[in-house]
């Protein structure tokens, strides 16, 4: 009967000792994991730094450019706005004087015929 207990002990022993082998196997597999996962970390910080870094050099660059352009255009564009304004008016003006003359030169001719 002893030993009926002792291999029963023995085999929870054995049981024991395989599980604790297996958990030694899992863990050295999960440091090896964890290993890869921090170098996978390290690898999307560097490129997270690389995108930041270029988005202040090129990107942030080229939209001051783009901004800037903009605004030169922009004032281009008022004066030529003002430009053309001015023209339209003298434009008016020009034909409002054509308009005028073309009555003198009709009263000029009426008052010829009355005179002659």
């Amino acid at each position: 009967m002893n030993d009926t207990k002792i291999d029963a002990i023995f085999e929870i022993l054995q049981t024991i000792t395989k599980d604790i082998t297996d958990m030694k196997k899992d863990m050295s597999d999960m440091k090896k994991d964890m290993v890869n996962m921090k170098e996978n970390i390290q690898g999307l910080k560097e490129e997270t730094k690389d995108i930041r870094l270029h988005i202040e050099n090129v990107t942030d660059k080229n939209i001051s450019l783009l901004a800037d352009s903009h605004c030169k255009l922009f004032e281009r564009l008022n004066e030529n706005n003002q430009a053309l304004s001015n023209q339209l008016a003298y434009q008016i003006k020009v034909n409002y004087l054509i308009s005028d003359m073309e009555k003198m030169k009709q009263e000029v001719a009426e008052i010829k015929k009355h005179i002659s």
